[in-house]
């Protein structure tokens, strides 16, 4: 969702199969809300999609979007980037953070956080970019976010414990993906305002089991007389 229901907002994101079993997401948050944050937190995704696709090494991929962001005409005018690639066959979860927001993984009652004090892309010309992993496993709920989740007028840990917890009572249910995130989101705005731009990723993780095809000979006997 915008600022104010506006047309635009300065967050962009994008899911998308690199490989198969290897999934990648990107989200991005300009600075601001206006149209240039937009055109910022897009062109970084346009760009780190080029360089994902050139088989870039993920590291290196980051000091190149740094690199380039910081040569830009536009003074002071940069975005966060949360990019995390998903091992679908090895269960794990690989994630690269520009300034970006703690990234949640809902395992039942236990809640793991990955996080990173890197400059946002386009900050500094020079940035540490450092890959956090984890394990991941059946039934596992990953939630990315930006940072208009949070209101500034209210507590920060407050918030995000509220918005946690309605995320782990809808997490087990049946309700669609869709309708849980809904639920979550209703129930958080009723607590605490959106004030910024807000976008929330919210993925699960399932063990599918692949259908064999049960292959049984018949046997033929023979005989003959005389």
């Amino acid at each position: 969702m915008s600022k104010d229901a506006t047309l635009y907002s300065g967050d962009s994101h994008a899911l998308f199969q690199l490989h198969p079993g290897l999934f990648a997401i990107l989200l991005s948050d300009g600075m601001g809300q206006s149209k240039e944050a937009q055109h910022e937190s897009r062109k970084l995704i346009h760009l780190m999609r080029e360089c994902l696709n050139y088989n870039m090494n993920p590291e290196t991929a980051m000091h190149t979007l740094h690199y380039v962001m910081s040569l830009k005409q536009q003074d002071d005018m940069y975005a966060t980037l949360d990019f995390a690639l998903v091992d679908l066959q090895h269960g794990d979860l690989w994630s690269w953070k520009a300034g970006g927001m703690s990234t949640y993984i809902l395992r039942g009652k236990e809640v793991l956080k990955v996080e990173s004090n890197a400059a946002p892309v386009g900050f500094l010309s020079i940035s540490a970019v450092e890959a956090e992993k984890r394990k991941l496993k059946a039934g596992d709920v990953i939630l990315m976010h930006s940072d208009g989740l949070f209101s500034s007028v209210d507590d920060w840990d407050e918030q995000e414990e509220v918005f946690l917890g309605y995320a782990q009572q809808v997490a087990g249910t049946t309700k669609t993906i869709q309708e849980k995130l809904t639920t979550i989101m209703q129930s958080f705005q009723s607590y605490y305002d959106i004030e910024d731009d807000c976008t929330v990723l919210m993925l699960e993780v399932t063990h599918v089991v692949p259908t064999w095809a049960v292959f049984r000979p018949v046997q033929h006997s023979m005989s003959n007389s005389s």
